[in-house]
C-alpha cells in the first residue's frame, strides 16, 4: 500500500451540521509490534491550530445571514475567535490555543504510544477516544467518510466493508471544537502513517 493512497484529506471527512464527524484509524496504525513517539500528536498541535483558525475563519464568512439567529452566530463567532490572530503559547507545560485561551492539547497513549484520547478542553471543546472494541468498530456513514471504493476497503474491518475502527465522541457539541478535533486528529494519524511507512510496516 502506498502512503499517499491512506492519508486523510479534508474533504473525504467532512462536518455535518454542527457536530457530526467520523476520523477512521487505518487498521495497521494497530498492530502491536509498531510504536510511536509520545509527542506526536502534541508536535502537530500547533499546525491544527493553525487550520482550524483559517478553515473556521471560512466557515464564518460562509454563514447565511437569512434570520437574526444567524446572524447573531455570525457576530459570537468573530468575536470569540476569530477577531484576535490565534497563537500556540505554552502554560504549566501545556500548549493553549487562544483564542479561545483555554482549549489545550491533553493527549493520552498506549502503551505502544499511540494516542487514544485527544481532548482540548475538559468543559468546553470536547473530546475523542479510542474505546473498546465493541465502541472502536463503528459503521462508516457515507455522508461522513467519503472515501472512495480502493481506499474504504483498505480501511473497512468486516467482509461487507461498512465498519471501520473510529474515534468516539465525547461533549462534541459545537462546530468550532468538532473542527478543532477533526483536523488535530487527522493531522496526527498522517503522521502516524508516515511513520509506519518509515518502520517498513504500512
Amino acid at each position: 500500500m502506498k502512503l499517499e493512497e491512506v492519508l486523510l484529506r479534508k474533504e473525504e471527512l467532512p462536518i455535518i451540521g454542527e457536530n457530526r464527524f467520523q476520523v477512521p484509524i487505518y487498521p495497521s496504525l494497530l498492530k502491536e509490534d509498531v510504536v510511536f513517539d509520545t509527542t506526536m500528536a502534541a508536535q502537530v498541535f500547533p499546525w491544527a491550530a493553525k487550520e482550524w483558525y483559517d478553515d473556521l475563519t471560512i466557515y464564518a464568512r460562509n454563514l447565511p445571514e437569512s434570520s437574526s439567529q444567524e446572524k447573531e452566530k455570525k457576530r459570537w463567532l468573530q468575536e470569540s475567535y476569530l477577531d484576535k490572530p490565534v497563537k500556540v503559547v505554552r502554560e504549566n507545560g501545556r500548549q493553549i490555543v487562544t483564542p479561545p485561551g483555554f482549549w489545550e492539547d491533553l493527549v493520552g497513549c498506549d502503551k505502544r504510544g499511540f494516542a487514544t484520547h485527544f481532548s482540548i478542553s475538559r468543559n468546553a471543546g470536547g473530546s475523542l477516544y479510542l474505546g473498546n472494541d465493541f465502541e472502536r468498530e463503528q459503521f462508516a456513514f457515507a455522508k461522513l467518510v467519503k472515501f472512495d471504493e480502493d481506499k474504504k476497503r483498505t480501511y473497512c474491518i468486516d467482509e461487507s466493508c461498512n465498519k471501520m475502527i473510529m474515534y468516539s465522541m465525547h461533549n462534541v457539541d459545537y462546530y468550532q471544537g468538532a473542527l478543532f478535533l477533526r483536523n488535530w486528529v487527522m493531522l496526527y494519524l498522517n503522521s502516524a502513517l508516515k511513520e509506519l511507512e518509515r518502520q517498513g510496516k504500512l
